[in-house]
């Protein structure tokens, strides 16, 4: 019962495509060529302001190379004076005082 009511569901939506659906062209109303024409000037300038906006992006990035070695350069340097500072501290790099330089065993129980 319900294939036969599935059957003749997918008959009805195919037989409305094949003959009421077919008057209505995907979202133009009327086709002139006037109306082409001026749809294709916008869209040429459209592609002409794009294209200039990815020049002005090449322009941008012209040293981004030099400046991003500039960069990890400075990060580095930083890294190993803080790296120093920290070595340099009171009770750097010792055994913490009162351990005798012993490792606690662990209690599984």
């Amino acid at each position: 019962m319900l294939i036969n009511i599935l059957i003749l569901f997918f008959i009805y939506l195919i037989g409305y495509q094949l003959f009421l659906g077919t008057s209505v062209i995907e979202g133009l109303e009327k086709n002139t060529d006037c109306d082409t024409y001026k749809t294709s000037l916008e869209n040429a300038a459209q592609i002409n302001v794009l294209k200039e906006q990815v020049d002005g992006l090449e322009k941008k990035t012209v040293g981004l190379p030099d400046r991003l070695d500039s960069l990890q350069n400075e990060v580095n340097e930083l890294a190993q004076s803080v790296a120093e500072m920290g070595n340099s501290l009171p009770g750097a790099g010792g055994a913490i005082e009162g351990t005798d330089g012993e490792e606690e065993e662990e209690v599984i129980s």
